[in-house]
């Protein structure tokens, strides 16, 4: 049996508009995405969410952020991370004291 769930903590959590999904980031740089209605299940196949349009974005790990990583991270440099109310733009804070601006979605790799 598969285990249900993060191996680690979580770090930052999104909704659905309809609620009816959540995204998860957790501490081991995993994105899982959960079926709300149905008890909160995690769904295996993860590209059945990569088109959900979020109601909020705050999860630094996803389909639609991937492009914000800078080359060599470590996975830990991005601490903070918000989708505008217009759904235009990203801002993100680093671990170099920085505040960064990006257009959204932002999953061309390699953007900086």
């Amino acid at each position: 049996m598969f285990p249900q769930g993060h191996s680690s903590y979580i770090t930052h959590l999104d909704w659905s508009p309809d609620n009816n999904f959540i995204m998860s980031n957790s501490g081991d740089y995993e994105i899982l995405y959960w079926d709300v209605p149905n008890g909160c299940k995690l769904i295996r196949n993860r590209s059945e969410c990569k088109d959900i349009d979020w109601a909020t974005y705050t999860c630094v790990l996803g389909y639609h952020v991937f492009g914000v990583w800078p080359e060599g991270s470590d996975g830990t440099d991005i601490n903070a991370l918000i989708r505008s109310h217009n759904r235009k733009v990203i801002a993100l804070a680093d671990d170099f004291c920085k505040v960064h601006l990006f257009a959204y979605p932002c999953s061309t790799p390699k953007v900086r």
